[in-house]
């Protein structure tokens, strides 16, 4: 949601938001509960089977590409930092 936020506005609070969530699923920062566990760590912790945990993991792989997708919306400013949104109505 953070990551599709800020890609239409451009509002670094997005995108501040965003990189706190991906820290906390990488275990960088801590969560909620002040532990700071990777998402999957969390995952093994509830006793998923392997095949779950597969599905969840790769699950976890499409969202972090997202990251891709910010790192794309910063090249497509434009020359006067106008949101993609308003480019196009």
């Amino acid at each position: 949601m953070h990551a599709r936020q800020y890609i239409a506005t451009l509002q670094p609070q997005y995108l501040n938001a965003y990189n706190e969530l991906v820290e906390q699923k990488q275990g960088q920062r801590p969560a909620a509960d002040g532990r700071r566990l990777s998402y999957m760590e969390r995952l093994r912790e509830m006793n998923f089977s392997s095949e779950e945990l597969q599905q969840l993991q790769r699950s976890n792989q499409l969202s972090m590409a997202l990251d891709q997708g910010i790192k794309v919306s910063e090249l497509l400013k434009g020359p006067k930092d106008q949101p993609l949104a308003s480019r196009y109505q």
